[in-house]
């Protein structure tokens, strides 16, 4: 099956998955396993023996068209809890009046269901799943962006002749992190402009190197928006990585770069649920950070 966009309203795509990367992804801001078991002892290595009896099977992906338009993709990425959830009013509210022309799409992966946070007997012990369930579908989010950040990039270079834009929240971010790293293989810059609301994703010194793989294939911006008053990034994200994680979505991109914009939005959102409600906000000061009066991808 030729992953690509068409005129096809939905496809999924589950064969041909990108390998299953290690757990210790220290480059992208996945605390290590192997550190958790020597500071949490017996929790750790429950925690580890889960996660690799979840790892198995791979990732589902699914692009859904939400409107036709011409040969310019617009494509949402939501974030942690959102596998199965097809409504995507809230994008759609916010990003007709910068992007009415272009052909929408939703990408639906595996990033849980509020089903997958219920304690599993069958593999934890009945009386740590409650505690550790969430967490371990919290990493398994997390690595499942990266897959299906890279079958994002194999649909995008699949087809030629189109521009992309791509809009992703929370773990969303993670994925068209991972998605962009991986097009920068290509040596092509076919991706117009990204932007990362709240992003799930660290973007400290040790990730300079991945962020400036990541500038590779983009031909305007990528746009990271940040508020300091994102407490679930601050608290959750951070804490299930033992502190050692710098959210983009918190305090932003580290590396410097013509094509890295860090958009501070602390005024404006107040909490993580709260990014795509004020998305159209957001693009008018973009628009106006560059000096522009219209957005340059239309």
């Amino acid at each position: 099956m030729k992953l690509r966009f068409s005129e096809a309203d939905y496809f999924p795509y589950n064969g041909d998955a990108p390998s299953q990367p290690g757990l210790a992804l220290d480059d992208i801001g996945l605390f290590p396993l192997s550190h958790l078991a020597d500071h949490a002892g017996s929790v750790g290595q429950l925690l580890g023996k889960a996660l690799r009896a979840r790892f198995v099977a791979p990732p589902h992906f699914a692009l859904r068209k939400i409107q036709g338009g011409d040969r310019h993709a617009l494509i949402f990425v939501n974030g942690f809890l959102s596998s199965g959830k097809l409504d995507t009013s809230d994008w759609e509210q916010t990003a007709q009046g910068q992007f009415g022309h272009a052909s929408w799409y939703h990408l639906d992966w595996s990033a849980c269901s509020p089903a997958d946070i219920l304690p599993a007997e069958s593999f934890l012990q009945p009386n740590a799943g409650i505690v550790l369930q969430p967490l371990v579908s919290w990493y398994r989010s997390m690595s499942n962006a990266e897959a299906a950040g890279k079958l994002l990039a194999k649909a995008i270079v699949s087809t030629p002749g189109w521009r992309f834009t791509l809009a992703g929240h929370s773990l969303g971010a993670r994925v068209i992190h991972f998605a962009l790293r991986e097009l920068s293989r290509q040596r092509r810059q076919c991706v117009e402009n990204a932007y990362l609301l709240g992003g799930a994703v660290d973007g400290g010194v040790k990730d300079d190197h991945c962020w400036r793989l990541a500038t590779a294939p983009v031909k305007g911006h990528i746009f990271n928006c940040y508020s300091r008053r994102d407490a679930v990034l601050e608290w959750a994200y951070r804490g299930a990585n033992a502190r050692f994680s710098e959210p983009v979505g918190l305090s932003g991109i580290n590396l410097k770069h013509v094509r890295i914009v860090d958009i501070d939005c602390t005024g404006l959102v107040s909490g993580h649920m709260a990014w795509k409600g004020q998305f159209q906000e957001i693009l008018r000061r973009i628009d106006t950070s560059l000096g522009k009066q219209k957005n340059p991808l239309l």
